[in-house]
Formats: structure tokens, C-alpha cells, sequence
């Protein structure tokens, strides 16, 4: 009976964090889009489109990476609201669309902490992803990548869950595979 007692209090924990995300996402939001009448410019002087470059390019092939989030964008479309790939040690973002750093950095610690207290639990930490279902229709996925892990905000009434799990999915990992062996 504790166990199930564990497990209910971490997904209401984790359900509370999503909620806290999805919020600080839709204030980041807002402040993005009163900022948007300044351009931005990478340092190549190419408009950045929410791609940025961080420390964490070096070693990297983060045009691939970036290349990776354009996959995702277009088997999404519309329904990819936001997306990064971020560091799952200091969870800093390497690449994303509507790039979100406390989503980055709440969504770190819940891999981590899910994954402790499943290993805790005697279970099998998590698979290839982990799926969020969000009020107001969102869902958030999450995809662990040994030392990154994939985020991603999707509204999932416009997202076909079949496309999302059995063809974006496979194709983004199969895109991040491909510039991380790039860049070694």
C-alpha cells in the first residue's frame, strides 16, 4: 500500500510541475511576443528564428541538431508550440523552436527524479519517452537521451498521436543520433 501511496504522490507532483511549466511556458510566451519587434541575430547575422547557439556547440554539430527541431517542425506542424534539446547535466538548451529554459530546467529534474525513484522502486527506468497529457488539450513529451534529454509542447488537438508516436518521434531521434555521431 506505500508504494502505491509513492507513486501517487509523484505523479501528483509531477502533475503540479507540468502545470508550473505550462505556466511559466505561456508567461515566456507573452514577453517573447512583446519583444518581438526587436530582431535578433545569431552571430553569423542570420535572424535566429529561436535557434541559438550556446557553449555547449562546441563538440556539437548543432546545425544538424537545429536540422533535427526542423524535422520535428515539419511532421508537427502547427502542432509543435515548442520544442528544446537541452543538456540533461547543467539542463541548458543546445537547440529549440519557442525555446523555453525553465521548461528545460523543471523537465530535467522530472526525468531525474521519475527515473530515481523508479530504480528506487525496483523498477525499469524510463523507455524512449515519456508523454505528459496537459489541461487545455497540451501535451508535453519528453524523450531521455543519455546526457540530453528532448522536450517538447505540443497541442495535442491538433497533433494526431499515431503521427506524433510512430513517425516524429522515430524521425527526431533518428535526427539527433545522426549530429551527435557528427560531431564526434
Amino acid at each position: 500500500m506505500d508504494f502505491y501511496l509513492a507513486v501517487f504522490i509523484l505523479v501528483l507532483a509531477m502533475s503540479l510541475v507540468a502545470g508550473f511549466a505550462y505556466v511559466k511556458w505561456r508567461d515566456f510566451q507573452e514577453e517573447k511576443k512583446k519583444a518581438s519587434s526587436k530582431e535578433t541575430a545569431c552571430e553569423d547575422g542570420e535572424l535566429n528564428d529561436n535557434k541559438f547557439k550556446t557553449n555547449m556547440e562546441e563538440g556539437m554539430n548543432v546545425q544538424k541538431l537545429n536540422k533535427a527541431v526542423d524535422t520535428l517542425k515539419e511532421n508537427l506542424g502547427g502542432a509543435l508550440l515548442a520544442t528544446d534539446i537541452f543538456s540533461a547535466n547543467d539542463l541548458q538548451s543546445v537547440a529549440g523552436f519557442n525555446s523555453n529554459p525553465a521548461a528545460c530546467a523543471v523537465f530535467g529534474q522530472i526525468i531525474n527524479s521519475t527515473n530515481k525513484a523508479l530504480k528506487q522502486s525496483g523498477f525499469p527506468v524510463l523507455g524512449r519517452f515519456c508523454l505528459f497529457d496537459l489541461a487545455e488539450g497540451k501535451m508535453v513529451v519528453l524523450i531521455p537521451m543519455g546526457n540530453y534529454i528532448w522536450g517538447m509542447l505540443v497541442d495535442a488537438k491538433q497533433a494526431q498521436l499515431g503521427l506524433l508516436l510512430n513517425v516524429a518521434l522515430p524521425q527526431a531521434i533518428d535526427a539527433f543520433e545522426d549530429a551527435i555521431a557528427s560531431s564526434k
